[in-house]
């Protein structure tokens, strides 16, 4: 058997039945789930004692969203380092060039560097050497200078 996410219309049906008094097995027989399924449902997504269906569907949603982002700087010790270097007006460049001397290998990237501050700390922005409110697309073309010709034929 193979466990599926609890969907919204599921979500109403353990809320209607929750209010008639039915117990957290009662329901799981009910809608062909584990007990500990319902229970650990009922529990995570109560607000102020009470079972919302839309408010649990949100924040089922919101953790789903939030568990597909990747941390771009791991470890706590590394934040510090690189935010430490970026106040001493460190290119992201020159920092992850540091970090892979101290270290014997490249402990993180430039453009992951780029990324954090962009995505988490944007307050940092204005000690880039180099700082715009948002980052540019980069261009696909290697020379700026060529011509696109519209509907043309590849020989």
């Amino acid at each position: 058997m193979s466990y599926k996410q609890i969907n919204a219309e599921e979500r109403d049906k353990i809320a209607i039945l929750k209010a008639k008094g039915y117990s957290a097995r009662e329901i799981g027989k009910m809608l062909g789930r584990h007990h500990s399924t319902i229970a650990n449902e009922l529990n995570r997504n109560k607000i102020m004692g009470r079972y919302l269906p839309h408010k649990a569907q949100e924040k089922a949603e919101m953790r789903l969203k939030q568990n597909h982002k990747h941390k771009r700087l791991k470890t706590y010790a590394i934040r510090i380092a690189v935010e430490e270097m970026l106040l001493k007006n460190w290119s992201p460049e020159l920092i992850a060039g540091r970090l892979k001397l101290l270290h014997g290998k490249q402990v993180i990237s430039h453009e992951a560097i780029y990324q954090w501050i962009y995505n988490e700390k944007p307050y940092l922005i204005g000690y880039l050497v180099r700082s715009h409110k948002e980052r540019k697309k980069r261009h696909t073309c290697k020379n700026k200078r060529s011509i696109r010709i519209p509907d043309r034929v590849s020989i």
